[in-house]
């Protein structure tokens, strides 16, 4: 007499549950990975913005300017500028909602001709977005509430933590006599 192999329910039931929790697993992982490579393309987009203001003031002296006062022409009033995507106010001035490059990007007079478009954060929300504040002489980039991997506060890993605020979630890029904006 021949005994046909088959597997039993219970048997089916452990591997099908071993699978789950191994793609669980995986899945897990692969979130990680994603937010990592999202902090990294914010760094890289920082750092491209940062290279390109180098070359504007090279060929300019001086960085575009977003302090201005429309109440008080010729006062120079802490404004920033960025691409966030809920029209909120910045400080004292009204932050433009620009997602796009050309006259109307969010640093002034950088695009077209020192960048085609500007960056946008890779994975906008109502508050994360590319920040920019500029008096001419110095300047302050931010990836503004975006970091998702590293830890901020005094003992986080942020590589580029905002000096004046390191309590929020932020990489900054900044020239020294922005440090403390």
């Amino acid at each position: 007499m021949m005994y046909k192999r088959a597997f039993t329910l219970i048997e089916l039931m452990v591997v099908i549950a071993i699978i789950g929790i191994l793609s669980s697993i995986v899945m897990v992982s692969l979130g990680s990975a994603r937010a990592k490579a999202r902090d990294s393309q914010r760094i890289s987009d920082l750092k491209n913005l940062q290279l390109t203001l180098s070359e504007y003031y090279n060929d300019n002296n001086t960085y575009p300017v977003t302090f201005t006062n429309a109440l008080a022409p010729g006062v120079l009033d802490n404004s920033w500028h960025g691409n966030c995507a809920t029209d909120q106010n910045w400080y004292k001035g009204d932050m433009p909602n620009t997602l796009t490059g050309g006259t109307e990007a969010w640093i002034p007079g950088l695009t077209p001709n020192y960048m085609a478009v500007l960056p946008t954060d890779p994975k906008p929300a109502t508050d994360n977005c590319y920040m920019y504040s500029s008096n001419g002489n110095d300047y302050m980039l931010l990836a503004f509430k975006t970091v998702e991997t590293y830890t901020y506060g005094s003992s986080g890993n942020n590589p580029y933590p905002r000096p004046k605020n390191n309590a929020d979630n932020t990489f900054a890029l900044y020239s020294p006599g922005a440090a403390q904006w």
